[in-house]
């Protein structure tokens, strides 16, 4: 059950929070819009607009338990999508939100590579990356539902290449998982001598997510039982080099390009650099602590996982 917020907060509608946004992409026109051209338009007969957050969320998120279709269940991960991203930070308001966005992944449990691909497809269709206010949105929608569950994190990963497909500036055909030697051909095509400070702190976080997401062992079984290459997560000793040749080549020219260059921007070089550091260190193509067990595992702390926080796309 979600959680039901106190009386004060009983009245506080989806209108209310869209009016916050100032965003296209995150309006109720735009919501409506992408309803009234799905299927799942025929299970919601009510304005949900009028209804207060909580029980807009409830109702969403009850659609996934009912023989939901694919393309209905793409629907609702895009619209569970804006409603997390909506800018209204009330704790109980907030979580509702969080709900419904883990229930609109946790609702099928397949690994399928196509259903990965069609997901995200649906996802980057709305989010176009093209537009650059579109890059933190997918970039905190992959760091959340990265962590609720095996499809979640299979999605997450396909959004994250897609970002860095598209700072190199080319072209994906297939979302799915790949190879992290891959990393260094595309982080090449960055056209460095334009980007702004702002996509390139995004493309650090993504670098450093996906190193998280494919070292450190969360739900590697169930992906190598659907058949997930064991290559997929590891990062062989030369690769590693050079994507580290590559953070600080790249950080020393966008400094000297901007003496003001943002301290976000350093704090996400310098945690890319310590998860490659700690591979190094270790002479691991993992993270070894996320592969141990019992009471080691517990006693050490996650280099790798420290870049994957909730991204925060209000700055960017």
């Amino acid at each position: 059950m979600l959680p039901n917020p106190r009386k004060s907060n009983l009245k506080v509608t989806l209108d209310e929070i869209f009016a916050t946004s100032s965003s296209q992409l995150l309006s109720w026109r735009n919501f409506r819009s992408i309803l009234t051209r799905s299927p799942l338009r025929e299970r919601v007969n009510i304005e949900l607009n009028k209804l207060p957050v909580y029980q807009s969320c409830q109702l969403l998120w009850e659609l996934s338990y009912k023989n939901i279709q694919a393309e209905e269940l793409a629907t609702l991960q895009v619209l569970a999508s804006i409603i997390y991203l909506l800018p209204n930070d009330h704790k109980l308001l907030k979580k509702a939100r969080k709900m419904l966005l883990k229930k609109s992944f946790q609702a099928r449990a397949s690994l399928n590579p196509m259903l990965v691909h069609y997901f995200s497809e649906n996802l980057l269709s709305h989010f176009n990356l093209s537009r650059r206010s579109s890059v933190g949105f997918v970039l905190t929608i992959a760091s959340f539902i990265s962590t609720k569950c095996a499809l979640g994190k299979a999605v997450a990963v396909a959004l994250l290449w897609a970002i860095v497909f598209q700072c190199g500036e080319n072209q994906i055909l297939l979302h799915q998982h790949r190879d992290l030697a891959d990393l260094n051909c595309i982080l090449n095509c960055v056209p460095l001598e334009v980007i702004s400070q702002d996509i390139y702190c995004s493309l650090l976080h993504t670098v450093g997510c996906l190193l998280n997401l494919m070292l450190c062992n969360k739900w590697q079984s169930q992906f190598q039982a659907n058949g997930y290459s064991s290559f997929y997560f590891r990062l062989l000793p030369q690769d590693r080099q050079n994507l580290k040749a590559w953070v600080k080549q790249s950080l020393q020219l966008i400094e000297s390009q901007n003496k003001k260059a943002q301290y976000r921007i350093r704090y996400a070089a310098d945690k890319v650099l310590a998860s490659l550091d700690y591979l190094e260190s270790t002479s691991a193509q993992w993270c070894l602590v996320c592969h141990s067990k019992g009471s080691k595992k517990k006693a050490k702390v996650c280099v790798l996982g420290q870049i994957n926080n909730i991204y925060d796309c209000s700055k960017v």
